[in-house]
C-alpha cells in the first residue's frame, strides 16, 4: 500500500509542477513566445491525457510512440520556456525525466511481450500494484491470474 501511495504522490507532484510552470507562463506578459509555449502546453497535456487509455486498450507500441512524442513536446516545450520565463523550463524537468523512464519502461514491455509471445506470462505494468495484468497477446486483465509466471 505505502509503495502505491508514493506513486500516488510523484503523479500529485508532477501534476503540480506542471501546473506551476503554466501559471508563470501564462502569467508573462503576452509575447508570441508565450503564446506558442501555452499551444505547446495544450498539446503535450492532450497527449498525456490519452496515453493511459492507449497503453491499456489499444496498443503498447501506439502508446510508446505517443510517449515518445510527448518528450520530444516537452522537451520543446522546456527549450521554448527558457526564453519565456527560465523557471517555467526548470519545473518541467523533473517531468520529461518521468516521460523518459516512462519510455523505457514501455519499450522494455514490448519487447518483454514480443519475446514471449508464445508464452503466457503475465507482466505487472507499472512499480507499483495498479490491479492492472498485461498477457502475453496484450490483453488487460483486472486481476492477477491464478497460475504464477513460475509454474509456466
Amino acid at each position: 500500500l505505502a509503495r502505491g501511495l508514493g506513486d500516488v504522490y510523484k503523479r500529485q507532484i508532477l501534476f503540480f509542477l506542471m501546473g506551476w510552470s503554466l501559471f508563470l507562463t501564462i502569467s508573462h506578459p503576452k509575447t508570441v513566445l508565450q503564446k506558442a509555449s501555452l499551444v505547446l502546453w495544450c498539446v503535450q497535456f492532450a497527449l498525456a491525457l490519452i496515453w493511459p487509455f492507449i497503453f491499456f486498450n489499444v496498443d503498447k507500441t501506439v502508446a510508446f510512440v505517443i510517449n515518445c512524442f510527448l518528450t520530444a513536446t516537452v522537451v520543446a516545450l522546456i527549450t521554448l520556456n527558457f526564453a519565456v520565463n527560465k523557471t517555467s523550463a526548470w519545473l518541467l524537468v523533473p517531468y520529461v525525466l518521468w516521460l523518459i523512464f516512462a519510455s523505457l519502461q514501455t519499450l522494455a514491455i514490448i519487447i518483454l511481450m514480443r519475446k514471449n509471445k508464445k508464452k503466457k506470462i503475465i507482466v505487472d505494468v507499472s512499480g507499483s500494484y495498479t490491479g492492472k495484468y498485461l498477457s502475453a497477446d496484450g490483453k488487460t486483465l483486472d486481476t492477477k491470474p491464478e497460475q504464477d509466471v513460475d509454474d509456466l
